[in-house]
Protein backbone atom coordinates (compact mmCIF):
# COMPACT_ATOMS: atom_id res chain seq x y z
CA UNK A 1 0.00 0.00 0.00
CA UNK A 2 3.01 2.05 0.99
CA UNK A 3 4.55 1.26 -2.39
CA UNK A 4 1.50 2.60 -4.35
CA UNK A 5 0.93 5.49 -2.84
CA UNK A 6 4.76 6.16 -3.38
CA UNK A 7 4.45 5.72 -6.77
CA UNK A 8 1.14 7.54 -7.35
CA UNK A 9 3.18 10.86 -5.22
CA UNK A 10 5.88 10.44 -7.83
CA UNK A 11 3.57 10.05 -10.76
CA UNK A 12 1.67 13.57 -9.74
CA UNK A 13 4.85 15.43 -9.05
CA UNK A 14 6.20 14.60 -12.57
CA UNK A 15 2.91 15.47 -14.35
CA UNK A 16 3.18 18.74 -12.05
CA UNK A 17 6.21 19.10 -13.75
CA UNK A 18 5.38 18.69 -16.75
CA UNK A 19 2.67 20.82 -16.69
CA UNK A 20 4.76 23.64 -16.08
CA UNK A 21 7.23 23.20 -18.96
CA UNK A 22 4.35 22.85 -20.86
CA UNK A 23 3.66 26.30 -20.01
CA UNK A 24 7.33 27.29 -20.06
CA UNK A 25 7.92 26.30 -23.71
CA UNK A 26 5.07 28.01 -25.36
CA UNK A 27 5.96 31.07 -22.99
CA UNK A 28 9.44 31.16 -24.48
CA UNK A 29 7.80 30.47 -28.07
CA UNK A 30 5.44 33.36 -27.52
CA UNK A 31 9.01 36.10 -26.10
CA UNK A 32 11.10 34.64 -29.06
CA UNK A 33 8.51 35.74 -31.74
CA UNK A 34 7.65 38.58 -30.25
CA UNK A 35 11.31 39.60 -30.23
CA UNK A 36 11.76 38.12 -33.83
CA UNK A 37 8.69 39.96 -35.12
CA UNK A 38 10.47 42.52 -37.59
CA UNK A 39 12.16 39.68 -38.86
CA UNK A 40 12.44 39.47 -42.77
CA UNK A 41 10.29 37.29 -43.93
CA UNK A 42 10.92 34.18 -46.18
CA UNK A 43 12.00 35.51 -49.76
CA UNK A 44 13.29 38.75 -48.41
CA UNK A 45 15.86 40.98 -50.67
CA UNK A 46 19.85 40.49 -49.08
CA UNK A 47 19.59 44.05 -48.02
CA UNK A 48 16.66 43.70 -45.95
CA UNK A 49 18.47 40.58 -44.69
CA UNK A 50 21.79 42.23 -43.48
CA UNK A 51 19.95 45.68 -42.52
CA UNK A 52 17.62 43.71 -39.91
CA UNK A 53 20.66 41.39 -38.86
CA UNK A 54 23.27 44.27 -38.59
CA UNK A 55 20.22 46.48 -36.38
CA UNK A 56 19.35 43.63 -33.78
CA UNK A 57 22.49 41.80 -33.86
CA UNK A 58 23.22 41.94 -30.12
CA UNK A 59 19.06 41.28 -29.35
CA UNK A 60 19.69 38.00 -31.59
CA UNK A 61 22.28 37.02 -29.90
CA UNK A 62 20.30 37.50 -26.20
CA UNK A 63 17.44 35.53 -27.18
CA UNK A 64 19.69 32.56 -28.06
CA UNK A 65 19.46 31.74 -24.22
CA UNK A 66 16.02 30.83 -24.67
CA UNK A 67 17.34 28.06 -26.67
CA UNK A 68 18.60 25.58 -23.41
CA UNK A 69 15.01 26.87 -21.77
CA UNK A 70 12.70 25.92 -24.53
CA UNK A 71 14.23 22.93 -25.03
CA UNK A 72 14.36 21.19 -21.60
CA UNK A 73 10.67 22.41 -20.77
CA UNK A 74 9.79 20.83 -24.11
CA UNK A 75 11.58 17.68 -23.10
CA UNK A 76 10.47 18.14 -19.48
CA UNK A 77 6.68 17.84 -20.99
CA UNK A 78 7.39 15.15 -23.56
CA UNK A 79 8.86 13.01 -20.99
CA UNK A 80 5.84 12.31 -19.01
CA UNK A 81 2.83 12.05 -21.74
CA UNK A 82 5.52 9.71 -23.69
CA UNK A 83 6.00 7.83 -20.32
CA UNK A 84 2.33 7.37 -19.55
CA UNK A 85 1.57 6.29 -23.01
CA UNK A 86 4.25 3.63 -23.25
CA UNK A 87 1.96 2.06 -20.07
CA UNK A 88 -0.56 2.12 -22.13
CA UNK A 89 -2.15 -0.37 -24.66
CA UNK A 90 -0.84 -0.64 -27.97
CA UNK A 91 -2.08 2.19 -29.66
CA UNK A 92 -1.04 4.22 -26.76
CA UNK A 93 2.43 3.28 -27.18
CA UNK A 94 2.58 3.35 -30.51
CA UNK A 95 1.81 7.09 -30.51
CA UNK A 96 4.33 7.69 -27.68
CA UNK A 97 7.31 6.45 -29.96
CA UNK A 98 5.99 8.42 -33.07
CA UNK A 99 5.73 11.66 -30.78
CA UNK A 100 9.35 10.41 -29.00
CA UNK A 101 10.66 10.78 -32.98
CA UNK A 102 8.79 14.01 -33.39
CA UNK A 103 10.57 15.94 -30.49
CA UNK A 104 13.78 14.57 -31.18
CA UNK A 105 13.47 15.78 -34.74
CA UNK A 106 12.10 19.22 -33.39
CA UNK A 107 15.35 19.59 -31.05
CA UNK A 108 17.60 18.77 -34.32
CA UNK A 109 16.23 21.28 -36.68
CA UNK A 110 15.74 23.86 -34.02
CA UNK A 111 19.13 23.80 -33.24
CA UNK A 112 20.17 23.99 -36.94
CA UNK A 113 17.86 26.80 -37.15
CA UNK A 114 19.31 28.60 -34.32
CA UNK A 115 22.70 28.00 -35.69
CA UNK A 116 22.18 29.62 -38.97
CA UNK A 117 20.47 32.32 -37.27
CA UNK A 118 23.14 33.09 -34.57
CA UNK A 119 25.80 32.81 -37.21
CA UNK A 120 24.01 35.76 -39.38
CA UNK A 121 23.67 37.85 -36.30
CA UNK A 122 27.51 37.40 -35.53
CA UNK A 123 28.67 38.37 -39.07
CA UNK A 124 25.93 40.85 -39.45
CA UNK A 125 28.60 43.56 -40.67
CA UNK A 126 29.66 41.17 -43.53
CA UNK A 127 26.84 40.33 -45.02
CA UNK A 128 25.87 43.36 -47.32
CA UNK A 129 29.51 42.69 -48.87
CA UNK A 130 28.58 38.71 -49.52
CA UNK A 131 25.11 38.85 -51.05
CA UNK A 132 25.63 34.92 -52.30
CA UNK A 133 26.44 34.02 -48.77
CA UNK A 134 23.95 35.83 -47.22
CA UNK A 135 21.75 34.49 -49.47
CA UNK A 136 22.45 31.42 -48.70
CA UNK A 137 22.45 31.03 -45.45
CA UNK A 138 19.35 32.89 -44.89
CA UNK A 139 17.70 30.26 -46.94
CA UNK A 140 19.29 26.75 -45.31
CA UNK A 141 18.00 28.83 -42.15
CA UNK A 142 13.92 28.88 -43.89
CA UNK A 143 14.40 25.67 -45.19
CA UNK A 144 15.42 24.37 -41.56
CA UNK A 145 12.16 26.31 -40.58
CA UNK A 146 9.96 24.96 -43.00
CA UNK A 147 11.46 20.73 -42.34
CA UNK A 148 10.60 21.60 -38.63
CA UNK A 149 7.09 21.94 -39.31
CA UNK A 150 6.79 18.18 -40.30
CA UNK A 151 8.44 17.36 -37.01
CA UNK A 152 6.28 19.52 -34.92
CA UNK A 153 3.69 17.67 -37.13
CA UNK A 154 4.33 14.27 -36.12
CA UNK A 155 5.15 15.18 -32.36
CA UNK A 156 1.94 16.98 -32.30
CA UNK A 157 0.38 13.38 -33.35
CA UNK A 158 1.71 11.17 -31.53
CA UNK A 159 2.06 12.79 -28.40
CA UNK A 160 -1.25 14.27 -28.66
CA UNK A 161 -3.70 10.82 -29.58
CA UNK A 162 -0.99 9.20 -27.24
CA UNK A 163 -2.31 11.73 -24.41
CA UNK A 164 -5.92 11.51 -25.37
CA UNK A 165 -5.50 7.71 -25.40
CA UNK A 166 -4.33 7.71 -21.48
CA UNK A 167 -7.08 10.39 -20.82
CA UNK A 168 -4.42 12.99 -19.70
CA UNK A 169 -5.76 15.46 -22.12
CA UNK A 170 -9.41 16.96 -22.24
CA UNK A 171 -11.12 15.19 -25.15
CA UNK A 172 -11.68 18.47 -27.05
CA UNK A 173 -7.99 18.71 -27.81
CA UNK A 174 -8.59 15.99 -30.89
CA UNK A 175 -10.18 18.72 -33.07
CA UNK A 176 -6.42 20.72 -32.21
CA UNK A 177 -4.17 17.43 -32.49
CA UNK A 178 -6.02 16.02 -36.08
CA UNK A 179 -5.91 18.96 -38.20
CA UNK A 180 -3.25 20.85 -36.76
CA UNK A 181 -0.77 17.71 -37.79
CA UNK A 182 -2.25 17.54 -40.99
CA UNK A 183 -1.73 21.62 -41.81
CA UNK A 184 1.81 21.29 -40.19
CA UNK A 185 2.82 18.42 -42.29
CA UNK A 186 1.08 20.09 -45.57
CA UNK A 187 3.32 23.15 -44.56
CA UNK A 188 6.80 21.46 -44.23
CA UNK A 189 6.19 19.42 -47.75
CA UNK A 190 5.82 23.34 -49.32
CA UNK A 191 8.89 24.11 -47.59
CA UNK A 192 10.50 24.80 -50.79
CA UNK A 193 7.77 27.48 -51.38
CA UNK A 194 7.95 29.26 -47.80
CA UNK A 195 11.78 29.59 -48.47
CA UNK A 196 10.67 31.46 -51.47
CA UNK A 197 7.91 33.48 -49.93
CA UNK A 198 5.13 32.18 -50.84
CA UNK A 199 1.98 33.03 -48.70
CA UNK A 200 1.25 29.26 -48.26
CA UNK A 201 2.99 30.11 -45.09
CA UNK A 202 -0.61 30.54 -43.55
CA UNK A 203 -1.35 26.70 -43.33
CA UNK A 204 1.21 25.47 -41.31
CA UNK A 205 0.65 28.80 -39.16
CA UNK A 206 -2.61 28.17 -38.08
CA UNK A 207 -1.33 24.28 -37.42
CA UNK A 208 1.72 25.63 -35.50
CA UNK A 209 -1.23 27.96 -33.31
CA UNK A 210 -3.41 24.42 -32.70
CA UNK A 211 0.30 22.70 -31.58
CA UNK A 212 0.98 25.98 -29.04
CA UNK A 213 -3.25 25.95 -27.90
CA UNK A 214 -2.84 21.93 -27.33
CA UNK A 215 0.39 22.36 -25.78
CA UNK A 216 -1.49 24.88 -23.10
CA UNK A 217 -4.51 22.86 -22.79
CA UNK A 218 -2.43 19.65 -22.07
CA UNK A 219 -0.21 21.77 -19.78
CA UNK A 220 -3.14 22.83 -17.61
CA UNK A 221 -5.10 19.45 -17.68
CA UNK A 222 -1.75 17.79 -15.91
CA UNK A 223 -1.13 20.60 -13.44
CA UNK A 224 -5.10 20.43 -12.23
CA UNK A 225 -5.29 16.51 -12.44
CA UNK A 226 -6.02 14.50 -9.35
CA UNK A 227 -4.50 11.82 -7.87
CA UNK A 228 -6.02 8.80 -8.19
CA UNK A 229 -7.05 7.98 -4.69
CA UNK A 230 -8.33 10.91 -4.60
CA UNK A 231 -10.58 10.52 -7.93
CA UNK A 232 -11.57 6.97 -6.39
CA UNK A 233 -12.52 9.05 -3.03
CA UNK A 234 -14.90 11.64 -4.98
CA UNK A 235 -16.30 8.64 -7.06
CA UNK A 236 -17.40 6.44 -3.64
CA UNK A 237 -20.19 7.33 -1.02
CA UNK A 238 -18.51 9.65 1.92
CA UNK A 239 -19.99 7.43 4.80
CA UNK A 240 -21.20 3.68 2.74
CA UNK A 241 -23.52 1.63 5.10
CA UNK A 242 -22.33 -0.97 7.09
CA UNK A 243 -23.31 -4.47 6.30
CA UNK A 244 -26.29 -6.14 8.78
CA UNK A 245 -26.34 -9.22 9.52
CA UNK A 246 -29.94 -11.10 9.58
Amino acid sequence: MQTNHSAESETLATRRLAGFGGIAFVLALLIQNVIHAAAPRAGASVADVASYYSDHRTLIILTSAFLPVGALSLFAYASALINASQQGGPWARFCGTLGTIGVTLIGALFLVTNVFEIGLAVHASDLASQPTVTSALFDVRNAAFGLNLAAIGIALWGLGLGARRVSLSPRWTTWLIVPGGALLLIGSGLATSIADGSPVIALPLIGFLCWCAWVLATSIALLTSAPAEERSAVSRPEHAPSPTLS
